[in-house]
């Protein structure tokens, strides 16, 4: 018997690394990404925002296994710190609360 045929139980390990590419881009088109993203995921993401527009919590979390995603949106002082992670990249960026008040939230 080989070294393999003692430990049957192997887990498959993903390593990414790390490498920043910071861009910028406008609210507006952060604004139009969120609903790109919204439709590509089939997420109930203007529902999830509209908790936060409202003043119903300061934070939500919405996640999927297949395909993969974690959006995360978390108020700071008028300001709404998004995270997304998608299986090829994770994206994060800051808008006023102001944009998702503005925003029509059905």
């Amino acid at each position: 018997m080989g070294y393999l045929a003692v430990h049957k139980e192997i887990s498959r390990i993903n390593v990414r690394t790390n490498i920043v590419d910071t861009q910028y881009a406008t609210g507006d088109y952060l604004v139009e990404s969120l609903e790109a993203l919204r439709i590509k995921y089939d997420l109930p993401l203007k529902q999830a925002l509209s908790f936060i527009a409202t003043g119903k919590t300061d934070s939500v979390s919405l996640g999927k296994e297949s395909p993969y995603l974690r959006f995360h949106a978390n108020l700071i002082r008028n300001v709404v710190h998004i995270s997304i992670q998608e299986p090829s990249r994770d994206l994060a960026f800051q808008l006023p609360l102001s944009s998702l008040v503005s925003l029509p939230l059905d």
